[in-house]
């Protein structure tokens, strides 16, 4: 029998953090066993021995969320966790973690170089300095107007990029803590470079620069700890020198220029000087850093010649390439960048619009190692130019680059076409979240639009954890709202500041609604209620701006909207549909709906009861005038799309006739248009969901396996590695869709990996944090799918479930972590009685409901065979088996009916 053990201790979310903030959260999870008290403690040495917080509390919950600021800043802290389970036996210690809080005063100033130049080259500054005694610790606290790389006697400091990464810094700049004991020596020299990034560099396809300042600047501060006790502090003041280096240029959208031939000479008299910049918008880093997450090599050879080599790395990734080469000195290399060869022979590069994403290189010594620093690129395809000799592909990396999450989720069929639809949207996602959810990494935009991470949420949080990267962000589309009096930005940082429609436009639904989906998201997959509690005044601010838009406070039927982006059922012919034909005021008031209801269930959370009471009501009153409004005297939607009809029945604001009327619209839709959608951004994350929930899941299934356009599958039939911005961005005869408007990674229609996850591989979520589950896989009757393997690493431990079917065969194989309960709906077997005989023989602890026509029963209530939602559970007919479990695993074989 395994031993009952504590496992996956973190701290903030981080398994080895140097730093964290308030509220400091511990999570842990546990093998064989329920909880029933847990003992944490917190020291000041790894002995244990100087206690500052012993708690001890019964509770099965493996949280404990420190809020008051009782600990002091640069002092490590030791922690450690053990349980006791419902057999009163005691785990041993978990492994022991350590954390700081971060710095709180500063001494060093703010520095940049006396007289540049060229204000837009990269700075170098450097500072020696003598360490005089044995060292205990020593901490670098960073942070740049700009973005840095910082070295310590020629060794770099951490092995992070973009640093220090991307906020409104109108509002707040992060600053970044490293140990850097290991690296000081007696005699050390700190050497930083500072490039434009996003805070003076071009951003934004207007081509404007300086969005949030016009200069560059570097604070940095040491710390060095003696054994002796005494302590130092070295900061950057007017005593660093400026000195040149070989980075000429560096921009995001338009690459880097590099001249290997220059040395770190210092420049005139190499003075630096003192600046002033308010200390109180520094904050310590929240989310991950972009971090080098793999590497990938040349997969084809598609053009070599002396003069020029294109290279297919087979994959769309994000990052660069880093190419061996050899030369003469001053001799010029180029590097550039591409998603595609068109008709696979022509280099294209029309839709990354102004943005050059070109490396420009000036060899030196006979042999380089060639790389950018400062920039980054979306790309497949890359040439290589000047060099004179045939390049040999084994000389070239493509090095890719990613906010560093954990990976929690994988997924894997007996269908390959599927399979590497999976992978499409994990390197969608790999490729757009960078250190914020952008749009698309390779044109000039790259932007933090609210409404595809509104989109991508769910999926995204089932691969990875998203929740310190989105916590990070929700914080600057709090800030970029409140400068709009509550109305979500379109983009977040907000460097857009009303360029659309020529400032009559600052948000819109589905977009702005991000405020609300997006902490509610986390608060459930990850049972975080103090995303909630930091979001909760952005969460109401968005619904109160909604109420405030029209004459009818329950209505939005005002302002200008994006609507169902980039859907194919545009009424004017001809024209780009950008915005589909779905009713904008429908599609506006059905997220206002949705956001308001969300916004209910938070405040109950919280235990705001007169706010629950007023959204609540505020809700059905919504829910009244959507129907009132939008429905005609044949309770058919009078903006009668696949959309509309797709929104009023995911966010349940039909019943009775018009929600059946609802399903048969969408349904006769969808078949008279030959089978498939014409769905956009809002319209396609749920259509086949609401389609399953609501009996047609052969149909949603025609759907996902669809091959011809526009489909999930046309992407995969075209040689397409991540998810496409448009259903046809490459045309049949493999030509780029001319439209300007045009990326071949965007992971918006990457939602689907939300259907594939909770459908066909049958996790769903029943309370926050997986602490019960749903495993209710749905098998597709047209065998597309045979196999299914799924796992996804919970708050509460690893999740599993793996299914076969060989013709009426049926196999699956489930756990489920230890400490939680799960309900497990085993569908459509030959004869239940003989299942459920074999089952209680098998597992005589297992709860065991049948179901009917209209309901479910288990542990004593009824639960709707309805749309799946917070309070129902889908069951597709009277023909399963549902049962209730606690941890363990479980093995089922039967016959299908």
């Amino acid at each position: 029998m395994t031993k009952y053990r504590v496992y996956g201790l973190r701290v903030n979310n981080q398994r080895t953090p140097i730093t964290v903030t308030y509220p400091v959260t511990f999570t842990w999870k546990l093998i064989s066993g329920k909880q029933k008290r847990y003992f944490l403690e917190i020291s000041t040495d790894s002995d244990f021995t100087t206690l500052v917080l012993n708690i001890e509390k019964f509770t099965s919950n493996t949280k404990f969320v420190l809020k008051d600021k009782m600990l002091d800043w640069n002092t490590k802290y030791y922690v450690r966790v053990r349980s006791l389970n419902n057999k009163d036996e005691l785990s041993e210690w978990s492994t022991v973690h350590t954390f700081e809080l971060p710095v709180v005063e500063w001494s060093a100033k703010w520095i940049r170089p006396k007289k540049q130049n060229n204000p837009d080259h990269p700075f170098l500054t450097k500072y020696n300095f003598k360490t005089t005694a044995p060292i205990e610790k020593a901490r670098l606290y960073i942070t740049a107007q700009g973005v840095y790389q910082a070295s310590l006697n020629g060794n770099r400091v951490g092995n992070d990029y973009f640093r220090p990464g991307f906020t409104d810094y109108n509002h707040r700049l992060q600053y970044q803590q490293y140990d850097i004991t290991n690296l000081l020596q007696n005699e050390n020299e700190i050497q930083v470079l500072v490039a434009d990034g996003w805070f003076t560099g071009y951003y934004g396809w207007d081509q404007s620069k300086d969005k949030f300042g016009h200069r560059t600047a570097l604070l940095a501060q040491l710390q060095i700890e003696y054994i002796n006790g005494e302590k130092v502090t070295i900061g950057t003041n007017e005593n660093w020198k400026f000195f040149d280096n070989p980075i000429q240029s560096a921009d995001i959208y338009n690459g880097e220029t590099i001249d290997y031939r220059v040395r770190n000479a210092i420049i005139g008299n190499g003075e630096m000087t003192v600046i002033n910049y308010p200390n109180k918008k520094l904050v310590p880093q929240e989310g991950p850093s972009v971090h080098q997450i793999t590497t990938l090599h040349p997969q084809k050879v598609l053009k070599s010649t002396p003069n020029e080599t294109i290279l297919d790395m087979g994959q769309n990734m994000v990052g660069w390439v880093r190419v061996k080469v050899h030369g003469n000195k001053g001799q010029k290399v180029i590097t550039r960048y591409a998603e595609i060869m068109v008709k696979h022979k022509d280099f294209y590069t029309d839709n990354l619009r102004n943005a050059k994403a070109m490396d420009t290189y000036l060899l030196d010594d006979d042999t380089e190692v060639i790389e950018p620093h400062f920039t980054y690129h979306g790309f497949r395809c890359v040439q290589i130019k000047g060099l004179g000799y045939e390049l040999n592909s084994e000389d070239v990396e493509g090095i890719v680059l990613s906010s560093k999450m954990q990976v929690t989720g994988s997924f894997k069929t007996d269908n390959e076409k599927l399979n590497r639809l999976e992978k499409n949207i994990e390197w969608s996602l790999k490729a757009n979240f960078f250190d914020i959810p952008t749009d698309c990494p390779q044109r000039d935009e790259r932007l933090g639009w609210t409404g595809d991470a509104q989109i991508f949420a769910p999926t995204a949080s089932f691969l990875v954890n998203t929740q310190g990267f989105f916590k990070k962000w929700l914080k600057d589309v709090a800030l970029d709202q409140a400068d709009q009096g509550g109305a979500v930005p379109l983009v977040v940082p907000d460097v857009l500041k009303g360029m659309l429609s020529d400032g009559q436009m600052n948000t819109t639904t589905g977009w702005g609604d991000v405020a609300t989906f997006v902490p509610w998201t986390l608060y459930k997959i990850y049972d975080d209620k103090e995303i909630l509690v930091n979001q909760y005044d952005s969460m109401k601010s968005w619904v109160d701006y909604m109420m405030s838009r029209g004459d009818n406070p329950y209505l939005w039927d005002t302002d200008i909207q994006l609507g169902d982006w980039l859907a194919l059922d545009s009424p004017h012919k001809g024209a780009d549909p950008v915005f589909g034909a779905t009713s904008t005021a429908l599609v506006a008031t059905a997220f206002f709906a949705e956001s308001t209801r969300v916004l209910a269930s938070a405040a109950k959370v919280l235990g705001n009861m007169s706010d629950y009471l007023f959204y609540h009501s505020a809700y059905e009153k919504i829910v009244e005038a959507f129907q009132s409004h939008f429905l005609d005297a044949n309770y058919t939607l009078v903006s009668n799309t696949q959309t509309a009809n797709t929104l009023a029945l995911k966010f349940n604001l039909l019943d009775g006739q018009a929600k059946q009327v609802a399903i048969q619209n969408l349904v006769n839709m969808i078949y008279n248009n030959n089978d498939h959608i014409v769905t956009g951004f809002l319209g396609t994350p749920y259509v086949c969901e609401v389609l399953a929930d609501n009996g047609y899941q052969d149909l949603a299934f025609k759907l996902l396996f669809n091959e011809d356009y526009p489909s999930w599958l046309y992407q995969v039939n075209h040689d397409g590695t991540t998810i496409w911005e448009r259903w046809n961005s490459v045309m049949d005869d493999y030509t780029m869709n001319p439209d300007g408007m045009n990326s071949l990674n965007h992971y918006a229609y990457g939602a689907i990996g939300n259907f594939l996850y909770r459908y066909l591989g049958g996790i769903r979520l029943r309370k926050p944090g997986y602490k019960e589950s749903i495993i209710y896989p749905v098998l597709p009757k047209n065998n597309k799918v045979n196999h299914v393997a799924i796992q996804f690493n919970s708050e509460n431990g690893l999740i599993q479930n793996t299914w076969t079917r060989k013709g009426y065969q049926f196999q699956m194989d489930t756990i489920v972590p230890d400490n939680t309960e799960a309900i497990i709906v085993l569908p459509t077997p030959a004869d239940k009685k003989d299942l459920l005989n074999k089952l209680q023989m098998k597992y005589p602890k297992m709860i065991v409901g049948l179901t009917d026509k209209s309901t479910t029963e288990f542990m004593g209530e009824k639960y709707p065979l309805g749309p799946d939602s917070e309070r129902s559970l889908t069951v597709f007919g009277a023909d399963a088996v549902v049962i209730t479990v606690t941890g363990g695993t479980y093995n089922f074989e039967y016959q299908l009916g």
